[in-house]
C-alpha cells in the first residue's frame, strides 16, 4: 500500500537565498573595487602604485644586450647593433626590413648595393670610397663587415634616409624614429594634485605596475594605440608604456615625409600602343621580310648565354636588321633569355648569371654595350627558369639594369608568367616598379611536357592572367602576349582510356605549328572544326588506326576569331598593348585585326 508524503522545500529555498546573497555581495565588492559606486567615487578601488624596474618586469630581455626600439616596439636582433671605433653601427639585414627594402647585402661578394629609381650605389667593407652609377665618390663613414653581416654607421643612415637614430645608454636602447610616419607629440598635465606624478604603466589599466614617473611638462610620442582610456606612448628614453588619456594634451603633430616615388615614368614616350611581335627567323636579306601592318616593336630573339656560366652573352644581333626596322618605323627590343646557344632554358645558367654580383655586372655591361653599338630602342628580358632560392637576386638584377637603361633612354620590358600560387616568388610588384613594361605570357596553358592535352590559351585562362597580373602591376605597364602557334596533340587509346603518346614518339605533336598549318593538317584528314563557346576557340579531332592501335589527333585552334576574342581584353582592361609569339606563324590578316583593336 502506497501513500503520498508532503515534501518540505523550506531548507532548500533558504540555502538558495543565502547563496544568491553571497554572489550579489561578491559582485558588488568587485564592481566597487574596479568601477566605483557609479557616482564617480572609487570606494574600494585602489590603483596599483608599485614601481617595477623595466628589466625586472620584462625578464626575457637582457639588459646587457643592445636592443632596437622602432615605433615603440622593442626588438632583439640576431645581429645586434655594434659600436665600432666609437661609432654606432646597425646591421644591413635590419635596415633592409625596416628602413629600405632595396638595401642588398651579398655576403659571397662582400658588396652592399642600394638602388632607387635613379641610382645604383655600391659599397665595400672598410673602403672610404663608393660608387654612384659607376662613378667614384668619397665616403666619410665606410661600411663594416662583422661575422658575415654588413653594418652601416648611424651617421651614414641618417644622411641617406629620413630617420633619427639615438642611443639611450640607460637602457642600452637604439631608438630609430622614421619620418615616414606621422608623429603626435603630447604633453603631460595634471588637473588635480591627488598624486605627485603621473604613472606610466606596463599595461592599459591602473592595476598594472608603474614603469616610470611622468611630470607636468614632460613630452611623449603617441603611436595611435588607445585602450580603455589609456594611450600607449613613448618617452625620450625609448620606454613605451600606458598613460591615462586625460593626463595628456596634444601639442604638435609632425606630418609624415612621403616616400620617394620608386617607380619612374615609362621610358618610351610614344603615345601609340605597344604592338610587339617576337621574331625568331631574322637572318638573311631584310628586303625579303614583310612589314606587319601596325606593328610598332620587333623583338628578335638574339641574346642567349654561353654554357660555361661566365655570363658571356651569345649575340646574333646585326645592324642591317635594326636599320631595316627603323626605316619602317618600328623599334627594336632584342630578347635576352636564360637559355643556352640552342635556346634551351637552363636553371643553371639562370642561377649563375643572377647570384654572382660580378657576373650580373658583366651581363649588364654587355647589354648596355649592345644598346649603344646597335642603336637599340630597348631590351626585352625573358628569364623563364628563375627559382625561389634566387628570386631576390632576380629582382636585384632588374633594379641594377633599370638605372643605366633609363639613363640611355632605352626601354626595359620584362616577360612575366600568369600568377599562380607556385610562382608568386616572382614578385611582380617589384617588376612593375622597376621595368617600363611587363608582358604577360598568356599562353602555354597546356604544353608539350604535360600529360594532358588542351588549349594553349583558352579565353578564361587569358582573362584570369590579365586580372591577376593587374593586382600587382599598374595597367599602364601591362602588355598582353598571345600565341600565334598551335599544338597538335597525338593520343592513343590504351586500357580503355586516351593517353598522350610518349614525347619520344610524338612526331608532329612535339612541335608547335602555325595557324594555317594546323587547320590544313586536320581538314586534310577529314576533320571538322567546331566552335567551343566556353574556351572560345575552334576544336577538332581526327581518329585513325596505326599498327592496330586506335589513335587520334586533337587541335584547339588559334585563328582570327579566337585572337579577336582575346584581344577584346586589351580594351576591356585598358592595357597598354599586345604582343605575339611568334612572327611567321600567324595568318597575315591577323595584323589588320590587331590594329583595329589597338587603335
Amino acid at each position: 500500500m502506497s501513500h503520498n508524503k508532503k515534501r518540505n522545500f523550506a531548507p532548500i529555498i533558504t540555502i538558495l537565498i543565502i547563496a544568491l546573497g553571497i554572489i550579489a555581495a561578491a559582485g558588488f565588492l568587485l564592481h566597487s573595487l574596479f568601477f566605483g559606486n557609479g557616482n564617480g567615487e572609487a570606494d574600494l578601488h585602489v590603483p596599483n602604485m608599485d614601481e617595477v624596474n623595466f628589466f625586472d618586469y620584462h625578464r626575457h630581455l637582457d639588459a646587457r644586450h643592445i636592443h632596437v626600439v622602432i615605433n615603440g616596439e622593442i626588438m632583439t636582433l640576431p645581429d645586434a647593433p655594434l659600436f665600432i671605433d666609437g661609432q654606432l653601427h646597425l646591421p644591413a639585414g635590419f635596415l633592409r626590413e625596416y628602413v629600405d627594402r632595396h638595401i642588398f647585402w651579398e655576403k659571397t661578394s662582400s658588396r652592399l648595393t642600394i638602388t632607387n629609381a635613379d641610382e645604383v650605389m655600391r659599397f665595400r667593407p672598410n673602403e672610404d670610397e663608393y660608387t654612384v652609377n659607376w662613378e667614384v665618390h668619397p665616403l666619410a663613414h665606410p661600411i663594416r663587415q662583422i661575422a658575415g653581416m654588413a653594418y652601416m654607421s648611424a651617421e651614414m643612415i641618417m644622411e641617406k634616409y629620413p630617420v633619427d637614430i639615438i642611443f639611450q645608454a640607460e637602457y642600452n636602447f637604439v631608438i630609430l624614429q622614421s619620418h615616414r610616419y606621422r608623429r603626435m607629440i603630447y604633453e603631460v598635465m595634471m588637473d588635480e594634485e591627488e598624486y605627485e606624478f603621473i604613472p606610466k604603466r606596463f599595461g592599459s589599466n591602473d592595476q598594472y605596475p608603474i614603469m616610470a614617473r611622468l611630470y607636468p611638462g614632460d613630452r611623449v610620442t603617441f603611436f595611435g594605440d588607445y585602450y580603455g582610456g589609456f594611450y600607449r606612448v613613448q618617452t625620450e628614453n625609448g620606454l613605451s608604456g600606458y598613460v591615462l588619456a586625460e593626463n595628456l594634451r596634444l601639442i604638435n603633430m609632425i606630418p609624415a615625409i612621403p616616400e620617394i616615388e620608386q617607380r619612374r615614368p615609362v621610358t618610351r614616350a610614344a603615345n601609340e600602343p605597344v604592338n610587339l611581335v617576337w621574331h625568331l627567323r631574322n637572318v638573311g636579306n631584310p628586303e625579303t621580310w614583310y612589314v606587319p601592318h601596325g606593328v610598332t616593336v620587333l623583338s628578335p630573339v638574339w641574346l642567349t648565354f654561353n654554357e660555361d656560366l661566365s655570363g658571356d652573352i651569345i649575340s646574333r644581333a646585326n645592324h642591317a636588321y635594326v636599320n631595316w626596322a627603323h626605316s619602317h618605323g618600328m623599334e627594336v627590343w632584342p630578347m635576352i633569355q636564360d637559355a643556352d646557344r640552342d635556346g634551351a632554358f637552363c636553371s643553371g645558367i639562370s642561377r649563375a648569371v643572377l647570384t654572382d654580383a660580378y657576373v650580373r655586372d658583366h651581363v649588364i655591361a654587355q647589354l648596355m654595350g649592345f644598346v649603344e653599338y646597335f642603336n637599340l630602342d630597348g631590351i626585352q628580358i625573358n628569364y623563364e627558369v628563375v627559382q625561389p632560392d634566387f628570386a631576390e637576386e632576380w629582382i636585384q638584377f632588374l633594379r641594377e639594369l633599370a638605372v643605366p637603361m633609363r639613363r640611355a633612354g632605352a626601354v626595359m620590358s620584362v616577360t612575366v608568367k600568369p600568377p599562380f600560387p607556385h610562382n608568386m616568388f616572382w614578385n611582380r610588384t617589384e617588376i612593375g616598379l622597376t621595368s617600363d613594361y611587363a608582358i604577360i605570357m598568356a599562353y602555354d596553358e597546356h604544353w608539350s611536357t604535360k600529360d594532358t592535352a588542351g588549349p594553349v590559351a583558352s579565353f578564361n585562362f587569358v582573362a584570369n592572367a590579365v586580372r591577376n597580373t593587374l593586382n600587382e602591376i599598374p595597367v599602364d605597364q601591362v602588355v598582353l602576349a598571345l600565341p600565334t602557334y598551335v599544338r597538335i596533340w597525338r593520343e592513343e587509346f590504351v586500357d580503355g582510356e586516351w593517353r598522350l603518346v610518349d614525347n619520344n614518339r610524338l612526331g608532329v605533336a612535339q612541335r608547335s605549328v602555325g595557324m594555317s598549318y594546323a587547320r590544313n593538317f586536320i581538314e586534310s584528314r577529314g576533320g571538322e572544326f567546331l566552335w567551343d563557346y566556353v574556351i572560345r576557340q575552334y576544336y577538332a579531332e581526327v581518329e585513325f588506326e596505326q599498327n592496330g592501335t586506335e589513335m587520334r589527333y586533337r587541335v584547339w585552334l588559334e585563328d582570327l576569331r579566337s585572337i579577336d576574342e582575346k584581344l577584346w581584353l586589351v580594351g576591356r582592361y585598358d592595357l597598354v598593348g599586345a604582343a605575339f609569339w611568334q612572327k611567321g606563324l600567324e595568318l597575315p590578316a591577323m595584323w589588320e585585326l590587331v590594329y583595329g583593336h589597338l587603335n
